[in-house]
């Protein structure tokens, strides 16, 4: 398992930055992007932490880092995030965003925008099988990492993310809205169902029902939440973004024209974090 020095994880934010001004990235979502991992790797270090943050610190991480290990804190840092008082989705913000890093260093992302090259460029091959989210603990279908895939795509493409649902919370209403110029984006996000449960008593206990049974329901809840934001809103620009999975292509080939009647742009969010629109 290939491990990761200070100086080389800081050369590696260097290439990381190069790689997303190359892809055609606006400067803001540049430094975006470098801003929150570089704090992150500061916070491994021991010398940043949130202005609001009380009593000590983590004890700083000194010497070579593994990306299981940058995974590792990342929970950590999230959980000094929250301890700090930070808002959910400045704590969701902060955690994405580095995570995105960490995934690069493990061949698991690749930088979208006007001139990507769709090419997964990273210092060692892809490990397909290992959890992709934060602190290891959720799969790449989860509705929170297709609603940041989504939220990183929009940036590149020049929108202003307005605000977007903490998933994490159970946020109600629309999940992300963006501005470009005079235009306005409401999407509704939906993930797809697991075979076993995440929280509470039953945690890692098979659900009783076969998630693509569970991904009808999902995708009509989508479905149904953007239909109610596309008759509120008069000029905005409505969507619907799910996981690039067989089972919601099918479902989406089944309502295509309805879709291009309605004015709903569906989004499909594949597992590198790439973003493909459906051809209406």
């Amino acid at each position: 398992m290939q491990s990761w020095s200070e100086q080389e994880l800081r050369d590696a934010l260097g290439r990381f930055e190069v790689e997303h001004v190359a892809a055609g990235l606006t400067s803001k979502s540049v430094h975006s992007y470098v801003d929150y991992a570089e704090r992150f790797l500061r916070w491994r270090r021991g010398d940043y932490r949130p202005r609001t943050a009380v009593g000590l610190g983590p004890t700083p991480r000194r010497g070579p880092a593994s990306t299981e290990d940058l995974r590792a804190d990342l929970g950590e840092y999230e959980a000094d995030l929250q301890g700090a008082g930070l808002q959910p989705a400045a704590v969701h913000t902060y955690v994405d965003h580095a995570a995105r890093f960490v995934r690069w260093l493990d061949g698991r992302f690749k930088t979208g925008g006007p001139r990507g090259t769709g090419v997964i460029r990273s210092i060692r091959p892809t490990r397909r099988n290992e959890p992709q989210a934060a602190g290891g603990a959720r799969d790449w279908t989860w509705e929170g990492n297709v609603q940041a895939a989504v939220v990183a795509w929009l940036e590149g493409e020049g929108w202003a993310i307005v605000q977007q649902a903490d998933i994490r919370a159970g946020d109600h209403g629309v999940d992300i809205e963006a501005r470009r110029g005079s235009d306005h984006l409401s999407i509704e996000v939906k993930g797809y169902p697991q075979a076993t449960y995440a929280r509470g008593e039953r945690a890692g206990q098979p659900k009783r029902w076969h998630p693509g049974a569970q991904a009808r329901t999902y995708f009509g809840t989508g479905l149904h939440a953007a239909i109610i934001q596309r008759d509120r809103t008069e000029r905005g620009q409505v969507a619907l973004a799910l996981p690039n999975l067989k089972t919601y292509r099918l479902l989406l080939d089944q309502v295509r024209s309805a879709l291009r009647d309605l004015g709903i742009r569906a989004l499909l969010v594949a597992e590198d974090g790439s973003v493909t629109e459906l051809r209406r």
